[in-house]
């Protein structure tokens, strides 16, 4: 039966990477987890970069990242929208005694002044906001002038939404047949079904998302697909342009 829950339920339930460390050795077992996972990350963020220099994290879940990027040097600042991400949040700070301020903020109404951050990072959150140019605008507002973005998108041309949500779930299941395609891709794009709302991009859908921003490089990454029942299974030798992540990177004008 699916789901009635709107998306701050939905997400209050389903908090990516949302185990409770209970001590440094459990945090490290949960990053290193994360980043082999996602291992273009090392790749495609260097963290080392922003030494000094002023972050904001929108959407950021237990937290993981902000910590990684305090890690390197830069003085963060973080929101979510769900208590239950502030709540992790906090608790890992305190855990690992770390600096990073968190505050519960949505990220189509970002609660810091005009020209405040030098990068703004926001990574797997965008997709899920249906008034998403309302939170690029928001990320525009808040960066210094050449200030970054760096965000993920769920990528549409990928081998993951073509096989596995479209073949799979679509045509074999024959689920296409009472459902659309934006629907079905929303079922089962996250680990818990039925997410409220979930959008993959074209690269030029998401050069056009962006267009407020100048220098802007779109990259598919992650090569991966899903079955009916294993998710995220990684494919060696498959072109880099079947990648289900994309990496927008920009900068904002002068």
């Amino acid at each position: 039966m699916k789901s009635k829950k709107n998306s701050k339920e939905y997400w209050e339930d389903r908090l990516p990477w949302a185990w409770k460390s209970k001590t440094v050795e459990d945090y490290r077992e949960m990053r290193r987890r994360r980043y082999e996972l996602q291992d273009y990350m090392k790749v495609v963020f260097p963290w080392h970069i922003w030494k000094g220099k002023r972050v904001l994290e929108v959407g950021c879940g237990t937290g993981i990242d902000s910590i990684e990027f305090e890690d390197n040097g830069a003085i963060v600042n973080a929101v979510d929208f769900t208590d239950k991400a502030v709540d992790h949040a906090q608790h890992l700070k305190q855990l690992l005694g770390k600096q990073f301020k968190i505050s519960k903020a949505s990220a189509t109404s970002i609660p810091f002044e005009d020209s405040s951050f030098d990068l703004v990072y926001s990574y797997g959150v965008l997709h899920h906001i249906p008034d998403v140019n309302k939170a690029v605008s928001e990320i525009h507002r808040v960066l210094k002038p050449t200030g970054k973005v760096w965000a993920m998108l769920y990528h549409r041309d990928s081998l993951l939404y073509i096989y596995s949500i479209i073949f799979l779930r679509g045509i074999q299941q024959g689920l296409l047949e009472e459902s659309s395609e934006e629907e079905l891709f929303a079922r089962f794009s996250e680990y818990k079904e039925y997410c409220p709302y979930s959008k993959a991009y074209t690269i030029d859908e998401a050069y056009a998302l962006f267009n407020i921003f100048i220098n802007v490089i779109v990259e598919p990454y992650y090569n991966v697909y899903d079955t009916t029942n294993e998710r995220k299974i990684k494919v060696h030798n498959l072109p880099k342009r079947l990648g289900f992540h994309l990496i927008v990177k920009g900068e904002k004008a002068p």
